[in-house]
């Protein structure tokens, strides 16, 4: 009996965006309208969106590369930016949608000077890093306000007012900038991936 084996070949990967060559959105930025925001932005990711080639807080740090993803899920993944927090809490906010959240407005949280912390999930997964991490709870939080319907389609969304990280960034910072940077990006990389792949959820 012959035994055959297949040879399975390794895809090539950006080594700047970190996606499939095919998939590689780095041209994308190129073409895109720098973005001015001098603030500090920060993202809890979910181990599951690391490498989830629809995922838009890439797209976030590939325009405004001072922002810093942190992945994990439970308290002990974040033990480090915690620690940062708990030196100077009043200096941060949380964009997290809790039932004592604070309306975000255009002068509360201020910005660009509040460091602020968003989380990249779904929003089951978000829920959970909400809930496995008491001490963003303790943190200035704040819900966004004048929310328009997502505009992101390649994924599902459960309600029209559930935002990608991205257009959670975007509606964040709009008061203090112009976001068109970022909503121009999206809808780029939307056609982008539509042209490479079939729509699925």
């Amino acid at each position: 009996m012959t035994v055959k084996f297949c040879l399975v070949m390794p895809r090539s990967v950006c080594s700047t965006c970190q996606l499939p060559e095919k998939a590689c959105i780095c041209q994308l930025v190129a073409e895109t309208k720098p973005m001015h925001y001098s603030g500090e932005l920060h993202i809890l990711q979910h181990p599951l969106e690391q490498n989830h080639s629809k995922n838009t807080a890439r797209l976030v740090k590939q325009l405004l590369p001072q922002t810093i993803i942190w992945p994990g899920e439970s308290e002990s993944d974040f033990a480090y930016l915690k620690a940062k927090i708990a030196q100077e809490p009043q200096a941060w906010g949380c964009i997290y949608p809790a039932h004592d959240s604070a309306i975000q407005t255009g002068t509360n949280p201020p910005l660009p000077t509040t460091r602020l912390l968003f989380i990249d999930a779904t929003w089951r997964k978000a829920r959970k890093i909400w809930h496995l991490n008491p001490w963003l709870h303790s943190m200035p939080c704040y819900r966004l306000s004048n929310i328009s319907d997502a505009q992101y389609r390649i994924r599902k969304n459960h309600a029209d007012h559930q935002l990608s990280t991205l257009e959670a960034v975007a509606c964040s910072l709009s008061s203090c900038t112009d976001v068109t940077p970022l909503l121009d990006l999206l809808h780029r990389f939307q056609l982008h991936f539509e042209n490479i792949q079939p729509r699925h959820n």
